[in-house]
């Protein structure tokens, strides 16, 4: 099973994340909270 890191640039914290979850449930389960904004033009 391949693993990915994923680094939140600016907070300093990064989490692992494998192919079969995604990175807003692995975010919950290390208690990660933050707020994002998205553009759609």
């Amino acid at each position: 099973m391949t693993e990915y890191t994923v680094e939140f640039v600016g907070t300093g914290e990064s989490i692992m994340v494998s192919e079969k979850e995604t990175i807003l449930s692995r975010c919950i389960e290390e208690g990660i909270a933050q707020e994002y904004s998205c553009r759609v033009g």
